[in-house]
């Protein structure tokens, strides 16, 4: 993978460090009595340089080091991903949910786990440890979560 950092990326380093040092100068200036001459100054204009190089080596000594199985990839959204932006339309068209409800849902774990299973059924199909009816029974009937599950299950069965 091809470092995606260009050259407008290490030039404003080298501009906000060149600034930090201009500010350290003048505050330099102001709080001390002492003059300041060019041989005191000019060891310092290499800060901004240096600074700038060492991040641009460590960017490509880390893009060559880390393995590319642990880099982030920017595929697009999973099946899992469409999945859920079909559930919170079920859900959201079918139920007259409050916020609150809607909160409650999105944090509750035993939800989320049974919205997997769910994607586990329809991408794979029924089994003797998975199946609908299983799955309807998992919550208290009259509950929130018990009838957004039968309004997902009755849209994925379609």
């Amino acid at each position: 993978m091809k470092n995606k950092r260009g050259l407008k990326y290490y030039a404003m380093i080298l501009g906000v460090s060149t600034l930090a040092l201009i500010i350290y100068l003048g505050i330099l200036l102001f709080s001390t009595e002492e003059e300041l001459t060019g041989q005191a100054i000019a060891p310092l204009l290499i800060i901004p340089i240096t600074f700038t190089t060492l991040v641009f080596v460590f960017d490509q000594l880390l893009d060559r080091v880390l393995p590319k199985k642990y880099r982030r990839v920017q595929s697009g959204p999973t099946e899992f991903d469409l999945f859920l932006v079909e559930v919170n339309q079920i859900v959201g068209n079918d139920l007259d949910l409050s916020l609150e409800d809607a909160r409650k849902l999105r944090e509750n774990e035993k939800f989320q786990k049974v919205l997997t299973q769910i994607f586990t059924i329809k991408k794979h199909g029924e089994n003797n440890e998975l199946s609908w009816n299983y799955l309807q029974k998992k919550f208290k009937k009259d509950t929130v979560e018990s009838t957004a599950i039968d309004a997902v299950i009755s849209a994925v069965k379609k």
